[in-house]
This record gives C-alpha cells, structure tokens and sequence, in this order.
C-alpha cells in the first residue's frame, strides 16, 4: 500500500472521500501528513517542490515496476496502467480550523501550491461545508456533482474543469437548492459557473485563497466555452421536454454530452 511505503499516515480526500467520484474518471487522493521536523529547516519549511521530489523518490524506489510522476501539488502512482492512480500530496499540520458556533474542529494542514511554495488547505472543514450543503439541498448537490463530472469526461476534449472547485461553486450558490429536477439543477450548476467566466472562486470558508476553476488561464478558458455551449443547449432540451418534444430534448441533451446521453 502507498501507506505501507511511506510509513506515515495518509488520508482519504478529494472526491472519493466526499463520496462524488465517478467510475473511470476519478483518482484516489491521498493526504500523506509529513512532520513538520521531516520538512523544516531552521524552522522553516522547505521548498514544497523539494519535498515533492523527495517523495517521488521514495514512492519510485517501493513501486519499481509503477510508473511514478509528479504533477503540481501531487506525486502520482500510476497503479492499473493509469486507470487506478493515486494522487499522493504532502501535507504538514498547521493548526485547527473551528466550523461553527459549537466548536467542532478540523485540522489546517499546509499542501503544496504549485509554484515551490506552501498553501493552506482543510479537506475536513471543506467536507463539512459540502455535506452540510448537500444536506440543504436534499441531497440533490453530490449527484449532481457526479454530473458534472460524467459531462466534462464526455466532452472532446475532455473540459479540464476542477472538481473541487465545481462543487464548491454548486455548494456557495446554492445551485442546487428547491423543489427542481436534475435537469434543472444541472442548467442552475452551468449558469453558476457560466457567471464565474472562468474565474478562480474566493474559498467560501477562507482557508484555501482562491480555487481555480482549472489548473492554467487557457484550461479555464475552455471550461468557460464549454459551459456556455451546454448551458444554451441543455436551455433548449428543457423547452423541448416543456412542450412536449421529447425526441428534440433527448437530442439536445445528446449535444450536451456529446453523444454520450442517456448512459
């Protein structure tokens, strides 16, 4: 296991841990919690992009035969030929984040940003948020979450859309609040995004900074086209589906998905 190589202690986050993964489209992220006395000098922490190195290094040496890369902010074991990856990204405890009035805690950890330095990061806080939002909207919001996710796969080229930031759009807004159908919280949740127009969104609990929609300007470009175009098409699917003409509905909602509707 990654645990078992790194010998420390991992934890499950990002969409699986949320319980909004995707068969086929969803990687394993792992949080590998790292000393700060493991990555510190003089009291300071190290460049994030050294200490990535350093885990690649490790997790290389334990899985030989498994193809091991770095990204961003993560090292990633490309287990299966790549269709059972796992994201590991270090991470250092940097205190406790308070949720509400009760003084329910989650831990602060400190997480590479991408650039060879550290930003702050709570996925325990985060995935309060999100149940708690997808508890107001009648547990509407993850599904449609999983949506989301299918739609970007099914797009050529796949839109490079970030889920974390997707769902927290749907969590902030409110998309998927009230007495609506799921095709009409999917066209809420394009609207949303389509109103961000690419924009990286403020973290609504002001931990993380700003969340990307994408991980580069030209990848936030893209999603931004691509959710225009689905919103004007799932608008016309839905008209469609209101008068009647559901072969002109089951059609447009084929544009949105690209061919790949209803599966």
């Amino acid at each position: 296991s990654v645990d078992g190589a790194l010998g420390l202690v991992s934890v499950r986050i990002g969409s699986m841990g949320r319980g909004m993964a995707i068969r086929g489209a969803s990687h394993l992220d792992l949080l590998a919690k790292l000393s700060r006395e493991a990555v510190a000098t003089g009291g300071r922490l190290e460049s994030s992009d050294r200490v990535l190195r350093r885990l690649r290094g490790q997790l290389n040496a334990t899985f030989a035969l498994t193809e091991v890369r770095r990204d961003q902010v993560a090292v990633v074991v490309q287990f299966g030929k790549g269709d059972r990856a796992v994201d590991v990204v270090p991470a250092v405890v940097d205190g406790m984040v308070v949720l509400d009035g009760a003084g329910t805690m989650r831990p602060r950890f400190q997480i590479p940003n991408g650039d060879g330095r550290w930003q702050q990061t709570s996925p325990g806080a985060h995935d309060a948020y999100i149940a708690q939002a997808d508890l107001i909207s009648g547990y509407k919001l993850k599904r449609v979450a999983r949506m989301l996710k299918f739609w970007r796969g099914c797009r050529s080229p796949a839109v490079p859309l970030q889920s974390f930031h997707a769902e927290l759009v749907l969590a902030a807004t409110g998309a998927c609040v009230g007495a609506k159908s799921y095709a009409e919280c999917l066209l809420d949740a394009f609207a949303a995004l389509a109103a961000r127009g690419g924009r990286g969104l403020q973290d609504p609990l002001s931990i993380s900074g700003i969340i990307p929609a994408a991980s580069t300007r030209r990848g936030a470009e893209l999603c931004h086209q691509s959710v225009l175009h689905s919103l004007d098409h799932g608008r016309r699917a839905l008209m469609a589906q209101h008068a009647g003409n559901f072969q002109e509905a089951a059609r447009q909602w084929g544009i949105v998905f690209n061919g790949s509707f209803p599966r």
